[in-house]
């Protein structure tokens, strides 16, 4: 990749080149979104619907023609013809006919008496004259005999065929609707209440009985029972019970598998729990710093490393020519790019002289800025530093150094000059990756020195007046996460690495570390990513109902909650901003492999950032208490956001309907077009968006042209449409889609308020 870039030499070079400069965060943050892409098209030529196996349904209707017996005795004298089958009610002749079947194999003309073959050998029997087999035989009056007549054409239910019911190999069975009724558990007639997607297996079919007996699986029946089982009539079952295809593996959808393989294959050589590996590719697209801990042998330091392999693919780095922290050349003259990342003092005095006195920078001509173009790499913006306790500031920031022959000069006594300055490990980083491993054993004053980088993506050298950019990516590992204080806990995410419970995960290690079978590593191609725009997770939709909802469980959090993993930081404003990008950047990741998936983040979406947000602040001792404190803080975030949620949408709603009335003072006719701009919205529900679209690009027009008077108009023609535009973040930027199912959403919100307006909802 190198060679293409050959030819740029100024920061001109890179304008012409149309390359679009990135903080090292988003760059690995965009090749990661761009692999999981990549991965998943991969896979979904690979993974086939027969591998993944379907629910089918369990019980299906058969038609019969159910037999029609009869036994009066005159009514069998007429009707009675040889072939006809018939059974024994009785004895005649001192024979004992009764559940014994056979069939007509002559009439007696002279006594109308039955010539029977029997399927059994009867105590006087014979063979009919030839007609039988000896003793089978037997002349039989009507009376003793039932005779069946064809009967009429019934539908019943019964299992597909070939399920198997059985306690070892019966097959998998799901409901696929709620169930509710009555059955037979631990020999007791009980009432049962099962959710859909309940699982179980097929232990017993009673087809006399018709009734099925189940074994639930553990966690989805309601009622606790020491055995599982549950017998339920079949006709109860009928359209809410499903078969696996695959008998005793449960089907996944061809989503689920290709979201979870990809995740599995995400990293080269690492092979984690897709949950686990989700949470990490979370921190990538956040853009977060974070140390990995977990017991020896996890794979930590492998996660690191495949995490560097993944971002070397941007290839190259371009650098200010002679500048020993690797400064963008675009933080020189690009506006916007330096207020991301800021170029550093050397730089800074190198282009514009005056800087070193008066403090004022003014940007150079980009014909002007000479760039070097270095392969991305070990010692070119991505070093590895072993963590011991002999690590001190000093090489981290670096350090100013007068002349080794003794002599000095003005400019190396200045602490406003950067003479003499060399790097440390956090500047030769800057716009890189910075490897710390076992962080665990960094002197307490020298993670406290983090602190200066963490915070603001710098870091003051001793004896110098300027601060040093340390854009750095910081990827640490500890086997423990306790000797963390606050402050380093809440810029650093602490994501677990443990070992796999999964027998399928465990033996993918050993594919991938043993058999060096490292499956869609080298075969899965990108674009390259100098050329294009990083991802903008703050332009990810967030109804402001729901961010608002995030803000009062923070609250609530700091305040009601004392559950296990809660610490001085949990409510920090650093963990609400976590959980606000984690929202859209789970909700990005399900957009690559769900095709339902929303356009905007829903109250799951933001459950889910939620959760991600605390638990990456958790700091137990023992892998125990570190595993029951996540659980109970996502358990009480799931129990009390829809809570707040519903409060928060109905609050919401009042104070649209008191802005309004306030703005009615002042225009009257304000008033009555509210009530039918909200009328004609309505009509999302019948699939009519046309108000919708028509009002929000009225308004986009007006606030894009505020000189225009005409088109100020529409501010008070659609109220509330124009009053989103002042409350909804990033509104403006909404697409059609997002609209349609925002406005949706706020629809719906609307007519579950408890605030009352006078019109109808």
């Amino acid at each position: 990749m190198l060679d293409k870039y050959l030819d740029i030499k100024t920061g001109e070079d890179l304008k012409r080149e149309g390359i679009i400069p990135k903080s090292s965060s988003a760059h690995l943050a965009l090749i990661s979104y761009k692999r999981l892409e990549a991965i998943k098209t991969k896979l979904l030529g690979i993974i086939t619907d027969e591998m993944l196996g379907s629910w089918n349904p369990l019980l299906i209707t058969k038609k019969i023609t159910e037999p029609k017996y009869i036994s009066d005795r005159y009514e069998i004298s007429r009707k009675a013809k040889p072939g006809m089958k018939v059974r024994g009610i009785g004895s005649f002749e001192d024979n004992d006919l009764s559940g014994l079947e056979g069939v007509i194999a002559t009439v007696s003309d002279s006594d109308g008496r039955l010539g029977i073959k029997f399927n059994k050998k009867i105590p006087k029997g014979h063979n009919l004259n030839g007609l039988c087999d000896e003793g089978y035989g037997w002349w039989t009056a009507p009376g003793a005999l039932e005779l069946e007549l064809s009967g009429t054409e019934i539908e019943i239910k019964d299992i597909a065929s070939g399920v198997v019911c059985d306690e070892e190999l019966g097959h998998k069975v799901k409901f696929s609707d709620d169930f509710k009724g009555y059955g037979v558990k631990d020999g007791n007639n009980t009432e049962v209440k099962l959710s859909k997607g309940t699982t179980g297996t097929l232990i017993q079919y009673k087809p006399k009985k018709q009734t099925i007996i189940l074994r639930l699986n553990e966690g989805n029946n309601t009622e606790k029972s020491k055995k599982r089982d549950l017998e339920v009539s079949v006709k109860d079952l009928y359209g809410k019970l499903e078969v696996s295809s695959l008998g005793q593996i449960e089907p996944v959808s061809k989503e689920d598998a290709v979201k979870k393989q990809t995740l599995l294959e995400f990293f080269p050589k690492t092979v984690i729990e897709p949950s686990t590996g989700e949470d990490v590719i979370t921190g990538l697209l956040i853009e977060r710093d974070m140390i990995f801990y977990g017991d020896p042998g996890t794979g930590k330091t492998m996660l690191i490393e495949d995490i560097i392999t993944i971002a070397k693919h941007q290839g190259v780095i371009f650098k200010v020519e002679d500048c020993q922290v690797q400064c963008n050349p675009s933080s020189l003259f690009d506006e916007d790019f330096f207020n991301v990342v800021k170029a550093c003092p050397e730089c800074m005095i190198k282009y514009h002289p005056d800087f070193k006195k008066t403090g004022y920078f003014v940007k150079p001509d980009p014909k002007k800025v000479k760039v070097t173009v270095a392969r991305y790499g070990d010692g070119m913006g991505i070093e590895f530093v072993q963590g011991t306790g002999e690590l001190k500031r000093i090489h981290l920031a670096g350090f100013k150094v007068p002349k080794l022959d003794g002599t000095t000069t003005e400019n190396r006594e200045s602490e406003f000059d950067p003479e003499g300055y060399h790097a440390g490990s956090l500047n030769r980083t800057n716009n890189g990756i910075l490897h710390l491993s076992e962080m665990s054993r960094l002197r307490k004053t020298t993670l406290e020195n983090f602190l200066d980088m963490l915070e603001d993506k710098r870091i003051k050298p001793d004896q110098l007046r300027w601060n040093y950019p340390a854009n750095s990516i910081v990827l640490g590992s500890s086997n423990d996460p306790t000797p963390f204080d606050a402050a380093i806990n809440d810029r650093m995410l602490l994501i677990p690495i443990r070992y796999p419970v999964d027998p399928d995960i465990s033996y993918a290690i050993t594919r991938k570390a043993y058999h060096k079978e490292f499956g869609t590593k080298n075969q899965v191609q990108i674009t390259d990513t100098n050329y294009e725009q990083p991802l903008e997770l703050k332009n990810v939709p967030m109804a402001v109902t729901i961010e608002r909802s995030i803000d009062m469980l923070f609250i609530k959090l700091r305040e009601g909650y004392s559950g296990a993993g809660k610490n001085r930081i949990s409510g920090s404003n650093r963990a609400k901003i976590d959980a606000l990008g984690a929202s859209r950047a789970r909700l990005m990741i399900d957009q690559i492999f769900y095709e339902k998936t929303p356009e905007t983040v829903s109250a799951e979406y933001a459950i889910a950032g939620i959760q991600f947000a605390l638990c990456a602040r958790i700091q137990e001792e023992t892998n125990e208490n570190d595993i029951a404190a996540r659980k109970e803080i996502r358990d009480w975030v799931a129990s009390e956001f829809p809570k707040i949620l519903e409060e928060e949408e109905s609050t919401w709603w009042c104070n649209v309907y008191k802005d309004i009335a306030t703005d009615k003072t002042q225009v009257k006719e304000l008033g009555d077009n509210f009530i039918t701009e909200l009328v004609s919205y309505n009509k999302i529900k019948e699939g009519d968006n046309t108000s919708i679209k028509e009002a929000y690009n009225r308004i986009k027009e007006a606030y894009d042209n505020p000189k225009s008077e005409r088109m100020q108009k529409a501010k008070i023609k659609y109220p509330f449409m124009n009053y989103l535009f002042k409350e909804q973040p990033k509104f403006k930027i909404f697409n059609e889609k997002q609209l349609f199912e925002f406005m949706d959403y706020l629809m719906k919100c609307r007519e579950r308020s408890k605030c009352e307006l006078p019109l109808p909802k």
